[in-house]
């Protein structure tokens, strides 16, 4: 076997205890000669490597002081410097103990050496000269779980015999917590109390006794094991690769744990009872906190909450590109630079931007031998347009257009489409796609179309889109076909490269996933551990090794190394005591999980049980209960909305459950009603007859898309408005300077804003506003907006502001 010794035996004839002890010292020489030889070996290497490193320092501080720039080490090491080896250390020293006479230090257990040798510095110099100030510090080594940074929970008890030997100061104890019920603290206690990798742990015990608590630990999820064997003469099955993925064992049970969490948290979720301040109250997705140990499988999970209609926030880095919305956006750019991609096309008919049905993509795709139209009965029809199978789905949509069987959908979309297509080469991206979210109002369009629970996070993806057209490429202008390029390979990229989902201000009636790291410091009524059945991360090697004593200003050790096999018997005791400090980090990190549940800890894992992991451990000392305390369904009194519910409009945890419902094939919100759908084709006529360049009626109807048996009215109405004496200073050129039609303006908000008409005179600008409606009370804030806006560029003419009714009545304002 690999690394055994092998037997020798002694001939006839030898002495075999003689022979033995022989062979055993021999052994012992070429170990030690191995031994040496591989110190040499990692000696060499190291000093290649650190020179590498200081040379790679050395570019890299450079870099820095360039641009101006400290990082957090920086920081950490100059203040370092500045207190105890610098000329001025003295004098910052005393006017540290001049200015500050009490100091409060949180989180101790958080804390890294060079960070305690800053204190020290200050503190000894203050005791040097009898100005020592008040100190209290405060921490729970049991939460320290910031190893990457180098924080050691060590620190803690050194700093306990510093205060003491020179602060006369008084340890305290506290393991009552007024955040746990006692059946949760009881399996807290029953993981750790008495685990010898846990030494230090004592009994903890809950503030309030009566509050109702429940643990629960599900089955672990895991796929039906695989047969043998195929029998004798049975028919072996090849699985076709392009269309069946490789059965991934270990994703197919995660997948599955995956759902079991979902139907949980659909089933518990205004069931459940919750203690509020003294009331009981149904479970709402707000309560819920869950918890992993890594962001490596988070997909999984989050994509069986969609399923399931489930709002939540998550703190997964990047999936942005990857979400619906932004895929809509991603395909309506690829069409304006490639308006032959039919698939792109169709992608972006259906997105809420146009709501296009399926009927429409079968107009265009053109059922049988003919392109069908619509009739006046609402059914589809044949049109005299033949199909011609070479012919794109764009140069369709428009020969729809041209014969005018095309729907108000398609209509639209052809009319804004043709439009974006000629901008697509000109503006930069932003620019480009600042225009298609407004003339396409992407936004209110959205929201309409998917549930209220996800409406807050696809604005938030659509505005974060936004943003990257400004942050790639360092903020220069790329063409759009460079813009997708970019997009491509962040889509490629790795989640921690990739951009994030935009963030939503406010989290409403939405579960919450945190790394166990992220929750340090939170809490919920609910936490659910999830994937708890995992190993702890692996050494994947190439990394520092590094023993800092606690007492010591430098570290007795520093070595890097590569793979397990470069180790080395020299430094073995080293890694040794990293592991321990390992396990404990661990630990400590399921301790911080654990304690974050108030009243209920649910806890579920995937795959065969895995010896010595989180969910082994709670398994082992939690019971099972088929009924719990959270689960009786008490009346509950009546209580005024606490701030959260006014917050989430309701007292009710579950939404509307037709938002929920996933939305028909081809049904959409309608967006505007009739009266609304009018006055826009008045806007529009008035912005175009009061245009220098004039279009003929029928002309004027198919670039504004008005259907015939509106436009006779619409026509009317429009020349009554020109044609009316008390309008004609604001039409007839003959009467002001200048005017122009939908006028935009960016208001302090940084909102881009359109005024109807701006027309300008002598002495006074006017600022005129179409109205078909009734007359409504936020339109006089509206008019003061646009007054403020225009004084701002004409300061020397008085700014009037009016509403033009449909009658022809003119509303100064």
């Amino acid at each position: 076997r690999q690394n055994t010794p092998r037997v020798i035996k002694a001939n006839k004839g030898q002495d075999i205890g003689r022979m033995a002890e022989a062979v055993e010292v021999l052994r012992s020489q070429l170990q030690q000669a191995y031994d040496q030889l591989q110190a040499q070996q990692i000696y060499q290497f190291n000093v290649h490597a650190l020179r590498c490193g200081a040379g790679l320092l050395d570019a890299y501080q450079t870099l820095k002081q360039r641009q101006q720039l400290l990082d957090f080490g920086d920081l950490e090491w100059r203040v370092c410097q500045l207190l105890d080896n610098s000329d001025c250390a003295e004098y910052l020293q005393y006017k540290l103990d001049s200015r500050y006479r009490h100091v409060l230090l949180d989180e101790f257990q958080d804390t890294n050496p060079l960070q305690w040798q800053i204190l020290q510095a200050w503190f000894a110099a203050s005791k040097a000269v009898d100005s020592e100030p008040t100190v209290f510090v405060v921490g729970d080594p049991k939460q320290s779980i910031y190893r990457f940074r180098r924080a050691d929970a060590r620190l803690f008890g050194v700093v306990r015999e510093f205060l003491q030997q020179h602060y006369h100061a008084v340890h305290l104890k506290k393991n009552e917590t007024r955040r746990n019920a006692p059946a949760v603290l009881d399996v807290v206690n029953g993981v750790f109390e008495g685990l010898p990798a846990y030494a230090g742990f004592e009994r903890h015990n809950a503030h309030q006794q009566a509050l109702p608590g429940y643990v629960e630990v599900l089955p672990l999820a895991d796929l039906p094991a695989a047969p043998a064997g195929a029998e004798a003469g049975a028919e072996i099955k090849l699985r076709n690769p392009l269309l069946e993925a490789y059965p991934d064992r270990e994703e197919g049970a995660r997948e599955l744990e995956a759902r079991q969490f979902a139907d949980k948290i659909a089933a518990l979720v205004g069931h459940w009872q919750i203690s509020d301040e003294r009331q009981q109250r149904p479970a709402q997705y707000a309560d819920i906190m869950v918890l992993v140990r890594r962001r490596t499988h988070l997909k999984i999970y989050e994509h069986a909450l969609r399923c399931a209609a489930i709002p939540f926030l998550t703190s997964r880095r990047g999936g942005l590109l990857n979400t619906l919305e932004a895929s809509d956006i991603q395909a309506l750019l690829t069409f304006l630079i490639t308006p032959f991609a039919d698939l792109a096309l169709a992608q972006t008919l259906r997105t809420p931007i146009f709501g296009c049905s399926d009927e429409d993509l079968m107009l265009l795709a053109g059922a049988g031998s003919k392109i069908q139209g619509s009739s006046s009965e609402g059914e589809l029809a044949p049109c005299p347009l033949p199909l011609a199978p070479h012919l794109s789905w764009w140069q369709r949509l428009q020969q729809l257009v041209e014969v005018e069987t095309a729907t108000p959908a398609l209509l639209r979309a052809q009319r804004l489409l043709q439009g974006w297509l000629a901008l697509a080469d000109k503006l930069p991206v932003h620019d480009l796609l600042d225009h298609l979210y407004f003339e396409g109002d992407a936004q209110a369009r959205y929201a309409a179309a998917v549930p209220e629970v996800m409406r807050a996070t696809v604005l938030a993806n659509l505005q974060a889109f936004l943003e990257i057209a400004l942050n790639v490429d360092a903020g220069r202008y790329p063409s759009l076909p460079g813009f997708l390029r970019e997009l491509a390979e962040l889509r490629r990229a790795d989640d921690n490269e990739s951009p994030d989902e935009g963030k939503v201000s406010q989290a409403g009636n939405a579960l919450r996933i945190y790394t166990v790291h992220e929750a340090k410091g939170l809490e919920a009524p609910i936490v659910w551990l999830l994937d708890s059945n995992a190993k702890p991360p692996a050494d994947k090697g190439f990394d520092v090794l590094v023993d800092w004593p606690t007492d010591a200003k430098a570290p007795a050790h520093f070595s890097l190394y590569t793979d397990r096999a470069s180790r080395g018997a020299v430094r073995e005791h080293y890694f040794e005591q990293d592991a321990a400090l390992a396990q404990r980090e661990d630990l400590n990190l399921l301790y911080v999980a654990m304690t974050r549940a108030k009243q209920a800890l649910l806890v579920s894992g995937s795959g065969k049980l895995v010896e010595n992991s989180w969910f082994e451990r709670i398994a082992e000392v939690a019971t099972s209960e088929q009924v719990h305390p959270l689960a009786r369904m008490q009346p509950v009194q009546s209580a005024p909305l606490s701030p959260q519910s006014a917050l989430l409009g309701s007292q009710s945890p579950l939404p509307d459950p037709r938002l929920c419902a996933a939305l028909p094939v081809g049904a959409r919100k309608a967006v505007m009603s009739d009266a609304q759908r009018y006055g826009v084709w008045l806007h529009g006529l008035m912005e175009h007859l009061t245009d220098a360049v004039l279009g003929g009626e029928e002309e004027l109807r198919r670039k504004l898309n008005i259907p015939v048996e509106q436009m006779p009215a619409l026509w009317q109405h429009a020349q009554d408005l020109l044609n009316a004496p008390a309008l004609a200073r604001f039409f007839d050129a003959r009467h002001y300077l200048s005017a122009a039609n939908e006028v935009a303006y960016v208001n302090a908000a940084g909102q881009l804003r359109r005024m109807d008409r701006l027309v300008e005179f002598a002495g006074e600008v006017w600022v005129l506003d179409y109205k078909t409606g009734e007359r409504s009370a936020n339109q006089a804030a509206q008019m003061a907006e646009y007054r403020a806006a225009m004084q701002a560029i004409h300061p020397g003419k008085v700014v009037r502001c009016a509403l033009i009714f449909a009658n022809g009545e003119l509303s100064e304002v």
